[in-house]
């Protein structure tokens, strides 16, 4: 006999019944998606009425009914955002959404919107968390990187963040993330890391247009590891390679902070040229040594852009935008939203990126806000005091806001140095009025430059005056003559060596041209009153030919055998010299002329004439006043003919002593007198020799006037051709 077996559960009876369970089951379960799908419906009908709380109600409903978790929490936290001080529930149906389908982009993103929105507490690691996981599914998902790098520097989450990108580059090396991953790696103060990720682009990627913002970091990730001068031919000479505003728009972030609210709001509108002659133009402006091998300022800036970076970062709950829209500075609250590279600093940050660090504070220690004090070249009246507060017992009206720990700049002294500063007899009665009128004059002094006190150990005074000749043709023959006191030069066996440069840019501060030279110079007269000795100098001169307009110059000399070094910038405003009409070149006042001989970088018309730049003169040293008329006519005779005027102004004048003075002169015919002038007019006659020039040169008995600022103005009349006029003025003083 045969038996028969069967599996347990597989009787007839039995899987009639499975079957049976199963088939209810489906129809439940469609049923519920129906039923479900019902309720979604009705949700979105009512989002679309404007009745969000309802569609709230349907959305959750939705769900437990059977409708799909992902988009039925989506759907929810849609309803919550359109509600009033919903965020919190919002943020909760997001994350119940990403449960159910963690790998959805766009909610991620919303997750992190909703914590951005939020503003601190948990929301901050929240909002990194999200944005994390929006780069690891995708790096450049809408303006996730943007908002990312709006957010107050967080190293571990910028190093987070980089091995993220470093994943997508494993499997696909795409130059823009790479690009991006060197950044963040930057940010994050992980120098050494970012240069090996910068090699490694160089061997890989060989594209042109990748050169712009290659070498922006490459220049700032060198100098911060210390190498300065291959990071500065990095970074500058990364601006010729930009083709895209991208390229050049990280030239423009360094400097951002230090820009006026007008440079800032032009960036945008103008063309590529137009913004690498700013960037180029700002960085020379600030050179405080044009021959040196670093612009010093940059590599300041540098150091300053790291620390500002790390130590003044707005970590505040409420955005620095928004605080600075409440407005009230008296109480204490921000003055100004000052953002580096994207992310929001404390009021400190402002002015350590303008001015680097303090010359005192009150405390000890970059965490402390107290007070701050510059006493720095460069600033109006030579000091700045700046004081902040944590805030932590500020108000808004009536309502408390939580400062946290940043500073904010205030006009309310706090401490004791800043009360010597601002309030020195103390804050009764209108003190305190004054201190706080004090306080934001200090502020917007600050706010409104930036400065940099280069150390030099020994910095020789220069100076220099630009003199302008007619060339005959378009241009211009400009002469800047420099001098610098001879106890400055350290002289060897008689003789001095210099090392003498002058740089010329245009009116953006473009470099034009160049020029360097090593000189030998002679000391050729004794001192014989050592005390003095001061108001003697080495005299020299750069000769150049341009175009009419304005421009700026850069001059440095170097003592080759000491350690000085003197600097002297300023703009010069080449003039343009009618070919034909009656002109008057510059006024030279010298210390020496010679007709004949000489020197020939000196020589002008077969004279020599050795200008003092200073234009001051020891009452017995020769002064000599040399000129050139332009354009005189001859009259029948073959002859020039004009009038010269010579007027002086003073607050003190001696007739007697001005007549001493122009004793020497002959053909006088008038003298005129003023309250604070004398006008001594003499005739002159000669020969035309044809030429467009006619060189004069006077010598002055300078013992005759006493110490004092006088102004010299010569009139030319020309006597041949309508009395036709033409003038100048120089200003000189006489010391004892």
């Amino acid at each position: 006999m045969v038996s028969s077996v069967r599996p347990l559960g597989t009787s007839p009876f039995s899987i009639a019944v499975i079957a049976s369970v199963l088939a209810l089951f489906c129809v439940a379960k469609g049923q519920a998606q129906s039923h479900g799908e019902t309720s979604f419906s009705a949700g979105e009908a009512a989002m679309a009425s404007g009745d969000a709380w309802d569609a709230r109600e349907y959305f959750e409903r939705a769900v437990r009914e059977g409708y799909p978790a992902g988009p039925g929490y989506r759907a929810v936290a849609d309803a919550y955002l359109a509600l009033d001080n919903r965020l919190f529930f919002a943020r909760e149906a997001l994350e119940r959404s990403l449960r159910a389908e963690p790998d959805d982009i766009e909610t991620w993103y919303r997750l992190a919107d909703v914590n951005l929105r939020l503003e601190g507490g948990d929301s901050d690691p929240r909002a990194r968390k999200a944005l994390q996981e929006v780069f690891r599914l995708d790096p450049y998902y809408r303006d996730g990187y943007e908002r990312w790098g709006r957010m107050y520097l967080d190293p571990g989450d910028s190093r987070e963040v980089a091995k993220i990108f470093e994943n997508h580059l494993k499997s696909d090396f795409d130059p823009d993330l790479a690009l991006r991953r060197i950044d963040v790696l930057t940010d994050a103060g992980e120098y050494k890391t970012a240069w090996e990720a910068i090699e490694e682009f160089r061997r890989r990627v060989r594209q042109e247009r990748y050169l712009a913002r290659l070498s922006h970091l490459s220049g700032v990730v060198l100098a911060a590891l210390g190498e300065l001068e291959q990071g500065a031919g990095y970074y500058f000479n990364g601006l010729a390679f930009g083709v895209t505003e991208d390229d050049l728009e990280p030239y423009f972030r360094d400097i951002q902070p230090l820009l006026s609210d007008r440079e800032r709001m032009a960036w945008p509108g103008w063309p590529l040229e137009r913004r690498r002659a700013f960037v180029e133009g700002f960085w020379n402006a600030r050179d405080p040594l044009p021959f040196s091998d670093l612009n010093e300022r940059w590599v300041e800036q540098q150091q300053r852009i790291r620390v500002a970076r790390e130590s003044y970062q707005w970590k505040k709950p409420i955005s620095k935008e928004k605080l600075v829209e409440l407005g009230g500075r008296d109480s204490g609250m921000p003055a100004v939203a000052i953002r580096l590279d994207g992310r929001a600093l404390d009021d400190r940050g402002a002015f350590f990126l303008r001015h680097g660090e303090p010359d005192e504070t009150a405390g000890v220690g970059r965490d402390e806000c107290g007070f701050w004090f510059y006493d720095r070249e460069g600033l109006p009246n030579g000091e700045m005091g700046v004081n902040f507060s944590d805030g932590d017992d500020l108000m808004v009206g009536a309502r408390g806001i939580f400062f946290g720990n940043d500073c904010n700049f205030t006009t309310i002294p706090s401490t004791p140095l800043a009360l010597e500063y601002f309030a020195a007899g103390g804050l009764t009665g209108n003190d305190l009025a004054r201190a706080q009128e004090h306080a934001l004059r200090d502020m917007n002094v600050g706010l409104a430059i930036d400065t940099y006190d280069h150390r030099i150990e020994h910095r020789m005074p220069v100076d220099l005056t630009p003199a302008n000749f007619s060339y005959f043709r378009t241009d211009t023959d400009v002469v800047f003559y420099f001098a610098v006191p001879v106890p400055e030069i350290e002289v060897r066996g008689n003789r001095s060596r210099y090392r003498k440069g002058l740089v010329l840019y245009d009116a953006d501060w473009r470099e034009i041209t160049r020029q360097s030279e090593d000189m030998r110079a002679v000391v050729t007269r004794a001192i014989e009153n050592e005390e003095k000795l001061g108001e003697w100098y080495l005299v020299d001169l750069f000769r150049v030919r341009m175009s009419p307009g304005t421009y700026h110059y850069a001059l440095q000399v170097d003592d080759l055998q000491g350690d000085a070094v003197g600097v002297k910038k300023g703009t010069v405003r080449v003039r343009h010299f009618s070919p034909t009409g009656l002109d008057i070149s510059d006024l030279l006042l010298s210390a020496e002329i010679v007709e004949g001989g000489g020197v020939a970088r000196f020589q002008r018309y077969g004279r020599m004439i050795v200008p003092l730049p200073s234009h001051r003169f020891l009452r017995e040293q020769p002064l000599y006043l040399y000129f050139e008329v332009y354009n005189l006519q001859a009259n029948d005779d073959r002859e020039v003919e004009f009038r010269v005027d010579y007027t002086i102004r003073a607050d003190k004048l001696d007739r007697n002593a001005l007549e001493r003075f122009f004793g020497s002169l002959r053909g006088l015919v008038g003298v005129r007198e003023e309250p604070e002038a004398i006008t001594f007019s003499f005739e002159r006659r000669g020969p035309h020799f044809g030429g467009r020039a006619w060189p004069e040169h006077l010598s002055f008995d300078a013992a005759a006037l006493p110490a004092g600022t006088y102004t010299l103005e010569v009139v030319i009349t020309d006597h041949a051709f309508f009395d036709r006029i033409t003038e100048r003025t120089a200003a000189f003083s006489i010391v004892d």
